[in-house]
């Protein structure tokens, strides 16, 4: 084999190769976006615990939340409200309504905040079992479709 041959070999094979590291990173975004939202939920279910088994106000609740190191990622300890939460960005289309239950939150009596936040979490569980199975998809799909456009660059180069 002659020294071009093995160039252009090599560079196929290092197309094929960033094509599926593409959609491996692609598979790992949509497994975080998922992750994401489960522990949006988790929030949401230790807000709505210590509202109905502790009575406790809202600011308080956020205090407890902010110093567990579960819900770090939300940097809770510059919220003093339910309304300021952050929303994850992968709850795209529900987010509006998310954001207005949280904002229901802080003039809403224990038993209706229950409610109310039985009814994010329910929405959030939906929204976490799409981008569960968007992520299995994706993890079947992606680095393969990644690998496969870069052997079709690398012919397309040579």
């Amino acid at each position: 084999m002659t020294l071009p041959l093995v160039l252009k070999l090599l560079g196929a094979a290092m197309l094929a190769c960033a094509g599926f590291g593409a959609g491996v990173l692609k598979c790992a975004h949509l497994r975080k976006q998922a992750e994401s939202i489960r522990c949006f939920v988790s929030l949401l279910l230790y807000m709505s615990d210590a509202i109905r088994y502790r009575a406790l106000p809202g600011p308080t609740v956020l205090a407890m939340a902010a110093r567990n190191p579960a819900f770090a990622q939300f940097a809770l300890q510059r919220f003093r409200h339910f309304s300021e939460l952050p929303v994850p960005p992968a709850l795209g289309a529900w987010q509006g309504e998310l954001r207005e239950g949280l904002r229901a939150l802080e003039s809403a009596g224990r038993e209706s905040a229950c409610r109310t936040l039985a009814h994010l979490t329910a929405i959030c569980r939906a929204a976490e079992q799409q981008a569960r199975q968007a992520a299995a998809q994706a993890r079947a799909l992606y680095p393969r479709l990644g690998a496969c456009l870069g052997l079709l660059g690398a012919i397309l180069l040579l």
